[in-house]
């Protein structure tokens, strides 16, 4: 019996903004299998839109609605 190594592919991508990244995001997912997003810039009322970025994915984003929402905008 021969041993199979399965290489992994992570990457991590900063969106800064999902909706203009979207044909982007979803040619990286085709070719890794662990994808990180960040600044994607949603609002908790639209982290659905995750779930749909590319059929052979599952999505978890942060809902910010227990807190406050703080930090710096775009580029920070």
């Amino acid at each position: 019996m021969s041993d199979i190594i399965k290489q992994i592919k992570l990457v991590s991508y900063n969106c800064q903004g999902i909706k203009t990244s979207l044909p982007t995001i979803q040619d990286i997912c085709d070719r890794h299998d662990i994808c990180l997003l960040q600044e994607h810039w949603l609002m908790d009322n639209e982290l659905h839109i995750l779930h749909n970025i590319h059929h052979d994915f599952s999505a978890i984003g942060v809902d910010t609605s227990k807190g406050i929402l703080s930090g710096r905008l775009y580029g920070g």
